[in-house]
């Protein structure tokens, strides 16, 4: 075969094949040209999913006459001049590949008017059909832009053919579009189908946009970011822990105002989450991380989806330690609060399930207790530290003695401690709790190198495949870090010889079997974790939630005092590693509204 350069044809549908992958990727890109125009305003109507119509107008700067041509030239563009320019990019759009790509493959017509220079006040209109141009013509239009764009894939039915419905694709117009929205509040943006108006957001400050996208539901619940320091800024909003979804659309981040994909930012914040919400849950959130230029590579897609941080490692250990620290100081008692239209309290009925959170597909989960209280709002309230005899005990017949400013009552279907303080009924998740409480301790030990090991008398053993027996063996020196030592006990076959020394009643049995093959699991996914510090808490969770006293363990009145008096004294005592809840909180007025008292 010769090798020949590609016709310029095929080489402009190529090049648009990169940029141009759906309806909403062209509205993104056009969008982002209204906003390096200096747009104060951008209005976007599209019909059929944007397949056969599109349209961005703004109040930007324009285009002269003589640059319109040019600016449908590939590589053309007014943001950069050189080499060096790549290294402090502020603009949304730089590449110069946008309109050329758009119009290889649609009909484009660009209407402008350009706001000073020569020719100001006059408007021209300039169409591209399929890469081919006309003429620039005479048109009518006040200062600023508008891009109409029809037929898209016209010439490359190919192509068409993998464009999804047209309801799918106007769900990515907005998902677009709002994303937009968020990275710029200072301009106000509408979206249209045909006539009909989808949204509309007046200029505004980030938490306003913020909750308009997402719900009045949100204002309440938001914790804002603020952190600076010399290489990093983060700024933004994030949702409190009570307040999480199913999935993670409600996620967004930008970089210098751009926004952005970011695996190595989720993982950060997620870490951050952790141990406040439930696994397979997300929090609603919009970061914003100003950052140097020269320290974040945006040319690393076609599309400026995703960018490339220089200190990938520092980034993701300061994101994750903000979101840590912010989050610990919200550290609530979630209190319930039973909303009077429901008069029905028949605590027979009750059928909660994994603790107390319950929800659906992308819905906010709310906290929820009995089944037939619906629904039920999480709200915060502070757990006060453990000082032995500080609050006198209001004792019904031999009740337990006051542990602190909680006063344990009785163990509930041998799951839960029913117990009060001043301010209400407390439920507390027993395994919940002495999970809390040993991962803390094991994790504190961790970090000073001095977990201690109890040696089994009878050691469980263990069969393993290959491929597992290979990382076990690859792993005894870690794994003796955490307390647990391993002898091999013939092919595929080990000795689980010693555990990790916890707090309270230690569950062992089959309860270990089954710790080591979750870690061995987490040894084996540790290759895509970013820090050891993540492998090494997560290793700690399992343990602490294997070994602890589970739902269905009898726990007599020396254990419940020993309990909340170690619980009080944890960082986070009121959820566990996992994110589920240890105590919540039916307040007094609440009991005394159920009992018509008010």
């Amino acid at each position: 075969m010769t090798i020949k350069v590609m016709p310029k044809e095929v080489i402009e549908r190529i090049a648009a094949g990169e940029v141009v992958q759906r309806p909403a990727s062209v509205i993104k890109e056009l969008v982002e040209n209204s906003i390096d125009a200096g747009a104060t305003r951008i209005d976007i109507t599209f019909t059929d999913g944007g397949i056969n119509y599109m349209e961005v107008s703004d109040n930007g700067s324009g285009i002269p006459k003589g640059e319109i041509p040019v600016a449908l030239k590939r590589h053309a563009t007014s943001k950069i001049t050189s080499a060096d320019d790549l290294n402090k990019i502020r603009t949304m759009g730089f590449r110069g590949e946008a309109l050329p790509s758009v119009a290889a493959v649609s009909r484009l017509t660009v209407i402008t008017s350009p706001q000073n220079g020569d020719g100001a006040g006059d408007a021209y209109r300039y169409t591209v059909k399929g890469g081919t141009s006309g003429d620039i013509e005479p048109a009518a239009r006040g200062e600023g832009t508008t891009v109409k764009v029809e037929e898209l894939f016209f010439n490359v039915p190919a192509r068409k053919k993998f464009l999804k419905t047209v309801n799918t694709e106007k769900r990515h117009i907005i998902k677009t579009v709002k994303s937009l929205a968020l990275s710029r509040t200072d301009i106000a943006f509408s979206l249209n189908e045909e006539r009909n108006n989808i949204f509309k957001y007046t200029a505004s400050n980030l938490k306003e946009r913020f909750v308009a996208i997402n719900g009045k539901k949100l204002w309440d619940k938001l914790i804002k970011v603020d952190f600076e320091n010399p290489f990093l800024k983060v700024s933004g909003y994030m949702t409190k822990p009570e307040l999480f979804y199913s999935n993670k659309n409600k996620i967004n981040f930008m970089v210098n105002d751009r926004p952005v994909y970011s695996p190595l930012i989720f993982h950060a914040l997620m870490q951050g989450y952790r141990s406040y919400i439930p696994p397979n849950k997300y929090p609603s959130s919009v970061l914003n991380l100003e950052i140097k230029p020269a320290a974040v590579d945006v040319n690393v897609h076609p599309a400026k989806k995703e960018v490339r941080f220089v200190n990938q490692q520092g980034i993701h250990k300061i994101i994750s330690t903000v979101m840590k620290n912010i989050l610990q100081n919200t550290s609530a008692v979630l209190e319930i609060e039973v909303p009077e239209k429901n008069t029905n309290f028949n605590l027979k009925s009750s059928k909660a399930r994994r603790g107390f959170f319950k929800g659906r597909k992308g819905r906010p989960a709310e906290l929820t207790s009995f089944r037939n209280i619906d629904p039920v709002e999480a709200t915060k309230f502070t757990i006060s530290s453990f000082d032995e005899g500080s609050s006198k005990s209001r004792r019904i017949g031999e009740a337990a003695r006051p542990a602190g400013r909680i006063i344990p009552r009785f163990q509930l279907l041998k799951k839960y401690i029913v117990g009060e303080d001043l301010n209400g009924l407390l439920l507390i998740d027993q395994h919940t709790a002495w999970e809390r409480i040993n991962f803390e301790k094991l994790q504190k030990q961790y970090s000073d190198d001095t977990i201690n090991s109890q040696r089994d008398m009878f050691p469980e053993v263990m069969e393993l495949e290959p491929g597992e027996t290979e990382l076990l063996k690859e792993n005894t020196g870690l794994l003796k870090r955490f307390g647990i030592e391993i002898e091999n006990f013939g092919p595929g076959t080990f000795k689980i010889v010693a555990t990790p020394v916890i707090a309270g009643r230690d569950k062992g049995g089959k309860e270990t079997i089954g710790m080591i093959e979750e870690i061995i699991d987490l040894l084996d996914k540790s290759s895509v974790v970013p820090d050891s510090r993540d492998l090494s808490d997560k290793i700690i969770e399992t343990i602490a939630c294997r070994k602890s006293i589970k739902a269905g363990d009898s726990m007599d009145e020396k254990e419940i005092n020993n309990m909340i008096k170690q619980l009080m004294r944890c960082r986070i005592p009121h959820r566990c590693p996992h994110g589920r809840p240890v105590i919540v909180r039916i307040s007094e007025d609440e009991l005394d509204k159920r009992f018509d008292r008010k």
